[in-house]
């Protein structure tokens, strides 16, 4: 007699679609004359170790705290370790022509992270400077 095994992938059943909404609080002012106009881009990291686009947010001008109305949908895998970047810019909405002196500053963290908390705060920094001002996600499972 033989025993038979078969093998399943089980990595379809350990996930759930999660939607994520940003907000920011106290920005830099990059701006002289009027406030920032910040936008955030979301990356995430994939297998091979790149960090590819999973969206951006629309651009909201003149506003320091700015609560934006895009949501980002993400595959959230329970067993994986998914590192993730915010990237907050001051600008006109094309990082292809973001200068450095248009980046507000980077938040880098993990989707589990996000998810375990609920709503997620943690300092924007850049060039290491800290007080770069404070980025919010909210994370909301889908059906």
């Amino acid at each position: 007699k033989y025993l038979t095994f078969t093998m399943v992938d089980m990595s379809e059943n350990l996930k759930m679609k999660v939607s994520l909404r940003l907000s920011c609080k106290n920005l830099k002012n990059l701006d002289t004359f009027s406030k920032s106009d910040p936008w955030i881009i979301v990356k995430l990291q994939n297998n091979e170790g790149h960090y590819q686009n999973v969206g951006k947010t629309e651009t909201i001008n003149n506003n320091l705290n700015p609560e934006f109305s895009t949501t980002l949908t993400v595959d959230f895998y329970f067993e994986k370790h998914q590192k993730m970047q915010f990237k907050v810019l001051d600008g006109d909405g094309r990082e292809e022509d973001a200068s450095d002196d248009d980046i507000i500053g980077h938040v880098h963290t993990t989707l589990g992270e996000i998810v375990g908390a609920g709503k997620f705060e943690s300092k924007i920094s850049h060039k290491g400077n800290e007080n770069r001002g404070l980025l919010i996600v909210q994370a909301e499972p889908l059906q």
